[in-house]
């Protein structure tokens, strides 16, 4: 029989099918507004046998509180902090790493041999860009967001350390960020703006992971979640190991991590 597994998450709701094995047969993306009826739209979508779903699995930070139609379904809850974790090492194929967890807000737990804890989290995330681009550019539009950020060019927007000395050390390349936004005028491009943001988030959560891992055997951190769809964000984390001893990873289908570790710890049981 196979598993529907939905993660709802503070503005998103991920849903997908998969068999035994853990192939995702189906996936989709839809927003928080319609998450009492998501299986509905799941089902229909994909045309799918619920006589063939043998279990429905929810984690994420709304999973408590959802008015879900469930179809009947037999429903398991799953800890978001456990799936994080699962979902994260199972990806990546790591099974010792950091694994930060970069939806709306972003949420950083450690795994060492299946043993994880959730070291904490922060407020900045894919909420907080949309958000941002919404107040600056008057744009939150996801497609549109994705738009600009293929035609900024970050050098237009940011205040590299190059643009304030000549020295250059094993930390400090002359092509690192030296101040977010730091050439933000009223003439600056709005791709240019995303992109700066972009690049700020990007930035603020890959230093806080190396904080994390700092004076630790460990130096793998796993990327999941949706933020890392957007274009150059996966760039901008690999630009942050030229100057720190670390290793980020953002694996196949990072955007269903979560609800995949769910669904992998519902099949070990």
């Amino acid at each position: 029989m196979n598993i529907i597994g939905i993660d709802i998450g503070t503005t998103l709701v991920k849903i997908i099918e998969t068999n035994e094995n853990l192939e995702i047969l189906n996936k989709m993306t839809i927003d928080k507004t319609y998450t009492k009826n998501c299986l509905d739209i799941f089902i229909e979508k994909f045309n799918i046998d619920i006589k063939n779903i043998g279990k429905l699995v929810l984690t994420g930070i709304g999973a408590n509180k959802t008015n879900l139609d469930t179809k009947s379904i037999p429903k398991i809850m799953v800890d978001e902090m456990e799936a994080i974790a699962i979902g994260g090492t199972m990806l990546s194929g790591k099974e010792n790493a950091l694994i930060v967890s970069v939806g709306t807000g972003t949420a950083f737990v450690k795994v060492r041999k299946k043993e994880y804890i959730h070291l904490g989290g922060t407020g900045i995330g894919g909420g907080s860009f949309i958000k941002l681009c919404n107040a600056i550019i008057h744009i939150d539009d996801m497609s549109k967001i994705q738009t600009l950020l293929n035609k900024g060019t970050l050098e237009n927007v940011n205040l590299n350390i190059g643009d304030i000395t000549e020295k250059e050390t094993k930390t400090l390349l002359k092509d690192i960020t030296a101040v977010n936004l730091g050439k933000l005028s009223n003439e600056t491009k709005k791709e240019d703006i995303a992109l700066g943001l972009l690049n700020m988030i990007v930035e603020t959560i890959g230093m806080m992971a190396v904080f994390s891992v700092q004076n630790k055997e460990c130096k793998d951190v796993v990327i999941t979640g949706s933020f890392t769809k957007f274009p150059k964000a996966e760039e901008y984390f690999k630009r942050i190991e030229t100057i720190q001893d670390i290793n980020f990873i953002i694996p196949k289908n990072a955007e269903f991590a979560t609800i995949l570790g769910a669904v992998k710890k519902v099949f070990d049981k």
